[in-house]
């Protein structure tokens, strides 16, 4: 907008009338949206400006958003009466194109101003800091300070004009205004706030009285290189004969183009107070900057946290890379914090992207799109070259077009697929992006709201963590504590690899540097401080709360300059925030508070539209005047904020607040209104579905709501987000069940909800699947075919099924399921459910649901039966007859890969062996096999990214029962990782919960089962199949603290009451029960006790488990006294324990054969196992198993002993290696 009667302006070519007043004469100027001309107004006699929007310029529906932006212009321009900004008149339309008036200014361009002395350079800097508080007050940037839009007047004064650029306070959407006036701030995506024009005013100020701009850039790109430099100080550029700039004024000049904004003058009113001590000015009228003040106030009470966060930031620039993790409560300043460590970045030179999580987003990697986004917008040049080498990736991630928000180009990246493998190739093609973009540049990423966050993008975001130690990659997220998270176990791995920082309440001095930091220089600030800490208990969204009352009560007042302090006393304390926030809602107008109220329901940031849906009434038109009022006061009160992209409560317990103001009838109308709403942005923006069924939802649509719902759930599970299709689909299903002719679309959603479940949320596979099998289970044939085994066999009852299946189904197609898709669901799903059973030893639902594919079994030769061979190897494994597992696995691999005649991608084939494969390494690693290497090979082999997961996962269990727990971390991480990106993390603590008892029993680390019995508890609440390992992580944590009694007490009964087919907890527990009876030297039970369980363990190959009962049973004879029977035991254990090559197992023999040495008194023997056991020991790094064999070995004769720690570190590392 240009009012002015510019002396560059031609006379337009044509001459019209607008709107019959307002005769054209002139164009003064035109920008990208419309065009501004001299008109002179034949109703009130005078010249005027007249802007016009240019229709031509915008078409479709970016033609309604604009005009409404041109009247909101308008609009609020026209409720600016300040003497030192431009006034508008009048607004119309002509042909449908809309336009204002505005007076038109004599005078010059401050450009065109020349020769300007000290006094006029002060007075119109004051004018102008004037209209910027002003503005400022009304939480308004002006974003465009330059000589061009500022008017000197006849008279002397300045005007500050064109608002094309007017923000809110906050994040502005699109950088805009002119390269040398912009603000950093501005230009990096940080919210802005009146500093960002201070900014601008100092750049107008060095050129006003230097002739030249602080920071020389012609375009947007060139300005990061332009900040590097400081510029010279003005009384340096001044011309030898020009007037002496005071050192006061150069100062001010400094301070105001500081790249910092925290270093600048915190306000405009203190600019007017220093130019009026420079100038000798007389004082200006009192300015409405209370709020102003209000809103800017520095960071206070964070100085360890920065200090930290400053420490990580700055690591980068040594190519070192790290994760934090910013915890705290809601309104303690997580977001605030957040954006101190962007400044930190940018300032040192790192990539950095900010964005906040959009909870009611339906995009596949919402998140991670935001951040992709934001990369294209903030580098362009560097995203262009990352998308060029990460074409594929780029391609599923960002948008197909401009104004469409996805064309879900979820398509899979090979000819074969497979849910889980292709989730984890995409999640791995992401850590490698952005690791690339970090290598070209250091890289910080910084994301708010971590705990709203999509399950696909957290899973990311904590691999970058994981991955980014040798990277200068920083993630900065922040999280709250008060609320569950979306994506706990992604959220919970995040932070196992950052460092988190926890957000307390501010202390009395933090409250009371807040107030500093708002009013400056007041009187009884002490005062203030306590009284506000004493309502608000440092909570800093509460203090500000108060703040706000007590400006808006006139208890703390702007008058002259200086804040003016009455009795507190006056005003009477609010009840609580609760009632504060009431009492700020109360006050709004009715048709402010109906937008507040609408924007709550809304749930996302309300655009122009959202407002005058939320003003709409069946009866009358909208008043876009009254609307914009609304909004007007809405900002000007904090209750709302945000920036040219839309408002959003001030912050979620001002959303809370408006919504219990909600009578149900008033929320399901507002929910309705908000559905219908989206609903006409939904073509162009498909993410929006799942909010948009939420609010059909709502709004008692049930209907609407699922058909919507279920499509943005089927969208979510085809692009592998798995945990996030959970809600939309598990919402669709409620809604479908009571339809009566809904039955196989309920079964459809059921089936993805299993198999999201398996890759998700176990619970989810386990709330359906009675139902979705049971319904599989009658449309495949298997019913009947299990009712028919007993008269026909197997495979005849089968055949019988299936014909009777096929033919059920030709008549009655719609209702029931094609059988041989019935079929292969059927499989599939029970294999999943049987998973999830036989990790948490559910072992009656896990022989129920292995019963349902019996009649597989009588398919000798053929696929099918492996698949009921693989849910028997569930049973196997919960059982512990490992032996049997093997001879099906081998039968497994065979007719995968033999098997021609029955249809099966090679897919499936590779991962029916791929699995086989992975319950024969699993039950090797629990057996300290030796063959487990080469089954690892074997599955390393089939080249699925899946199973590398697993083959980190097994040797996990294979050390940690070794007793190499440092090499059983370093797996674990690996492992831990790997599960996050696929999303299953459950397999692997399910697997870990079982295996660590045993394993903690072994080494006797009293910690580390303190640490499994507390988990293990917690868990038995809800998977009370675990019962077993929780007597045995209480019996062995017992015996370590050297109470083997209390461990004998807990064992017996546990024993007593297990079945014949409990054969792993028999293991474990009788192990356990012979070591807890030699220690209480009761070696005649312990011998019978071993005896007893030795054959049924050994027909099942517990080899493992037998080294440790036998060494026991050792020990026990030598106490008996019966040496040359323990001898001959002794030397059959050793030749088994170092076929499994367990340091841990070799080491507990040798310490059995010391005890015999010494109870025979042969002191050579004795010193040589004691070393040979300490050795062994020292190579697993367990600094339990190390400090037993250093006090085995100290018991023995000083003349005998050694310096092991040489002896450890000759062998240790060569044994580490070769393990």
């Amino acid at each position: 907008m240009e009012p002015l009667a510019s002396p560059h302006a031609e006379p337009s070519a044509s001459l019209r009338t607008i709107d019959g007043r307002y005769r054209i004469e002139s164009e003064i100027g035109h920008g990208a949206m419309g065009t501004v001309c001299r008109a002179w107004d034949t109703t009130a006699r005078r010249p005027v400006a007249l802007k016009m929007l240019a229709l031509a310029k915008v078409d479709g529906a970016r033609l309604q958003r604009a005009q409404r932006w041109f009247r909101r212009e308008f609009h609020v321009v026209a409720g600016l009466q300040h003497p030192r900004i431009v006034q508008v008149y009048d607004f119309g339309l002509d042909a449908g194109s809309p336009y204002y008036t505005m007076e038109l200014l004599d005078g010059r361009d401050l450009r065109d101003v020349a020769d300007i002395d000290l006094d006029t350079g002060v007075r119109i800097l004051r004018d102008l800091a004037s209209a910027l508080a002003y503005l400022h007050a009304r939480r308004l940037v002006h974003r465009d300070l330059k000589p061009r839009n500022v008017r000197c007047t006849s008279d002397g004064r300045a005007k500050l004009i064109d608002f094309g650029i007017l923000a809110a306070v906050g994040t502005v959407g699109e950088i805009a205004g002119t390269p040398t006036s912009m603000a950093p701030e501005g230009v990096r995506g940080a919210p802005l706030d009146g500093r960002a024009d201070l900014f601008g005013l100092g750049t107008l100020a060095y050129w006003m009285f230097t002739g030249r701009h602080p920071y020389e850039a012609s375009t947007v790109d060139e300005l990061e290189c332009a900040w590097r430099v400081a510029p010279p100080r003005p009384r340096a550029l001044r011309p030898a004969e020009a007037f002496e700039l005071p050192p006061a004024l150069e100062e001010l000049i400094t301070g105001l183009i500081a790249l910092d904004p925290s270093q600048r003058p915190r306000s405009a009113a203190e600019v007017i107070d220093r130019l009026d001590a420079i100038g000798s000015l007389a004082p200006e009228p009192e300015l409405e900057v209370a709020r102003g003040w209000l809103n800017s106030a520095a960071l206070v009470g964070r100085d360890d946290e920065l200090a930290q966060l400053r420490a990580e930031v700055d690591a980068l620039e040594h190519a070192e890379g790290g994760a934090v993790l910013i915890e705290g409560a809601a309104g303690l300043g997580r977001s605030r914090l957040l954006q101190e460590v962007a400044w930190l970045g940018q300032l040192g030179g790192a990539l950095v992207l900010r964005t906040q999580v959009d909870a009611g987003s339906s995009e596949p990697y919402a998140l991670v799109r935001r951040l992709v986004r934001r990369f294209v917008t903030v580098a362009p040049l560097a995203a262009e070259r990352a998308a060029a080498e990460h074409a594929a990736l780029v391609g599923r991630i960002l948008p197909r077009a401009p104004g469409s928000s996805d064309a879900w180009p979820w398509t899979t990246t090979s000819g074969e697929f497979d849910a889980a493998e292709e989730r984890l190739r995409t999640q791995r093609a992401l850590l490698a992006y952005f690791m690339d973009i970090a290598r070209a540049r250091p890289l910080l990423l910084l994301v708010d709201d971590l705990h709203a966050c999509d399950e696909a993008s957290a899973a990311t975001l904590a691999a970058l963590a994981h991955a980014c130690d040798a990277v200068p990659i920083a993630v900065v997220a922040t999280c709250r504590s008060d609320t569950a998270a979306a994506a706990g176990d992604a959220i919970a791995s995040f932070r196992e690899a950052a460092l988190v920082l926890q957000l307390r309440e501010l202390a009395p001095d933090g409250v009371r540097a807040l107030v500093d930091a708002v009013f400056g220089e007041i009187h009884d600030a002490d005062r203030i401080a306590a009284w506000l800490h004493q309502r608000a208990g440092g909570h800093p969204t509460h203090t500000m709360e108060l703040v706000r009352q007590l400006v808006d009560h006139g208890v703390i007042r702007y008058a002259e300059g200086l804040w003016v302090t009455g009795e507190l006393v006056d005003l009477a304390p609010p009840q609580g925030m609760a009632a504060a926030m009431e009492e700020r809602i109360e006050a709004l107008p009715e048709l402010a508070r109906r937008i507040a109220e609408f924007v709550a329901v809304l749930g996302m940031r309300a655009s122009i539209d959202a407002w005058m849906a939320a003003a709409a009434d069946d009866d009358d038109a909208v008043d876009e005047a009254a609307v914009f009022a609304a909004v007007d006061a809405l900002v000007y009160r904090q209750i709302l904020v945000g920036d040219d992209a839309g408002l959003e409560p001030c912050h979620e317990e001002m959303r809370l607040a408006l919504l219990r103001r909600l009578a149900p009838a008033r929320r399901r109308e507002l929910h309705a209104r908000a559905a219908r709403l989206l609903d006409a942005e939904r073509p162009q923006r498909p993410e929006l579905e799942l909010r948009i069924g939420q609010h059909w939802l709502a709004a008692g649509e049930r209907a609407r709501a699922a058909a919507l719902l279920e499509r943005a759930g089927r969208r979510l599970y085809e692009s592998q987000s798995f945990h996030d299709a959970i809600a939309p689909l598990e919402a669709a299903l409620e809604v479908w069940r009571e339809q009566p002719d809904a039955r196989l679309r309920c079964v459809d959603l059921q089936h993805m909800l299993m198999r999201a479940g398996v890759l998700g949320d176990r619970d989810v596979l386990l709330r359906h699947a009675d139902d979705a099998l049971a319904e599989m289970d009658r449309d495949s044939g298997l019913a009947l075919a299990r009712r028919l085994m007993g008269l026909f066999g197997a495979k005849l009852a089968l055949v019988l099924a299936l014909a009777w299946a096929w033919l059920r189904w030709a008549f009655a197609r719609r209702a029931r399921e094609h059988p041989r898709v019935a079929m292969a669901r059927m499989v599939a799903m029970t294999n999943y459910t049987a998973s999830v059973h036989s990790l948490s030893f559910a072992k009656p639902q896990l022989r129920r649901v292995a019963a349902l594919l019996a009649p597989l079994r009588g398919l000798h030769g053929r696929v099918p039966r492996a698949a009921y061979l693989m849910v028997e190897n569930f049973v196997l494994i919960a059982d512990g007859r490992w032996r049997s597992l093997d001879a099906n696995v081998d039968e497994i691999i065979a007719l995968a890969r033999d098997d021609r005649r029955t249809p099966l991608p090679e897919i499936d084939r590779r991962m029916a062996t791929g699995t086989a494969l992975y319950m024969r390494c699993s039950v090797q690693a629990g057996n300290q096999d030796p063959g487990f290497r080469n089954s690892l090979a074997a599955l390393a082999e089939l080249g699925l990214q899946f199973f590398t997961v697993g083959s980190q996962l097994a040797p996990v269990l294979f050390h940690r029962l070794r007793g190499e727990d440092e090499l059983a971390r370093e797996h674990s991480a690996r492992a831990e990782v790997g599960l996050v990106q696929l999303g299953n993390a459950w397999v692997f603590t399910s697997q870990l919960l079982w295996l660590t008892p045993i394993a903690y029993g072994w080494v006797g680390d009293v910690l580390g089962l303190k640490r499994t019995i507390d988990e293990l508890e917690r868990r038995v609440v809800h998977e009370p199949h675990f019962e077993p390992f929780l007597v045995i992580a209480r019996a062995e944590y017992a015996r370590a603290r050297r109470d083997p009694s209390a461990a004998i007490e807990l064992l017996r009964p546990l024993l007593a009451r297990l079945g014949p087919d409990d054969l792993l907890f028999a293991a474990v527990a009788e192990g356990a029960l012979v070591d807890a009876l030699l220690d209480a030297a009761r070696p005649h039970e312990a011998i019978t006790a071993a005896q007893s369980c030795r054959t049924r363990l050994d027909v099942e190959g517990k080899r493992s488990y037998l080294v440790r009962i036998d060494t026991a049973h050792a020990r026990a004879l030598v106490q008996c006294d019966r040496h040359d029977e323990a001898a001959a035991l002794l030397e059959r254990l050793l030749g088994q324990a170092e076929g499994t090559g367990s340091p841990a197992l070799c080491g507990a023999v040798h310490e059995a054969l010391a005890v015999l040495a010494a109870a025979r008194g042969d002191a050579e023997r004795e010193r040589r196992h004691t070393d040979q056991a300490a050795l062994l020991y020292a190579t697993t790094r367990n600094p339990i198993l190390m400090a037993r064999g250093r006090m085995r070995g100290a018991d023995v004769a000083p003349s005998a002993s050694r310096n092991l720690d040489d002896a450890t570190l000759q062998l240790g590392d060569g044994e580490r290696s070769t393990q």
